[in-house]
C-alpha cells in the first residue's frame, strides 16, 4: 500500500484523547507501540475513547495494529498485530452485531475475519456521526490495503 503517512496527524490525535479521557492503561501500550512500530509509516487510522478506555487501530503498508487498553478492566489491554495477507473478510454491518455486546449503540461496526482462526478477529465500532465519519475513511483505507493499493 502506498499513500500519504498519517504518523504525525495520529500521534496528535491520541495525545489529545489520553489527555481529554484519562487513559492511564491506554497511555502505556500506546508508548510501548510507538517503540515497537517507530518505523512504519501509518496509512490510516481510527481512535476512539471514552473516560478510562481507549482503542486504536493502525494500518500500515502490511499489517494492521490494534491498541486497546481499560483502566476499569482487570485485563488492562493489549496491542495486537494481523497481517493484511491474513484477512479473509471484512464484514461492514450498519449497526449492531448481536455477537459483539458493547456494539448496542452502533452505527457502524467493522469486523475481521482472520484465515485459519475460529470465530472473528479485530473489530471497530462507531457509535457517534463523527465516529462513523472517520470509520468509514479508516473502512475504505482498509479495503485498499486489501486489494493492494
Amino acid at each position: 500500500m502506498t499513500g500519504s503517512d498519517y504518523t504525525k496527524q495520529m500521534e496528535t490525535v491520541v495525545k489529545r484523547t489520553i489527555k481529554e479521557n484519562e487513559l492511564e492503561a491506554f497511555e502505556e501500550y500506546w508508548d510501548l507501540s510507538r517503540e515497537l512500530i517507530a518505523e512504519l509509516p501509518v496509512r490510516a487510522f481510527y481512535v476512539v475513547a471514552d473516560e478510562g478506555y481507549g482503542n486504536l487501530a493502525i494500518i500500515t503498508d502490511r499489517s494492521i495494529i490494534d491498541i486497546e487498553a481499560d483502566d476499569d478492566d482487570d485485563d488492562l489491554g493489549y496491542i495486537s498485530v494481523t497481517t493484511i495477507e491474513s484477512i479473509a473478510k471484512v464484514h461492514f454491518r450498519a449497526g449492531p452485531v448481536p455477537t459483539i455486546p458493547d456494539s448496542e449503540d452502533a452505527q457502524l461496526t467493522i469486523i475481521l475475519s482472520i484465515a485459519g482462526a475460529a470465530g472473528s478477529g479485530p473489530y471497530w465500532i462507531a457509535e457517534t456521526d463523527a465516529e462513523y465519519q472517520h470509520l468509514t475513511r479508516f473502512g475504505a483505507a482498509l479495503m485498499s490495503a486489501i486489494n493492494g493499493h
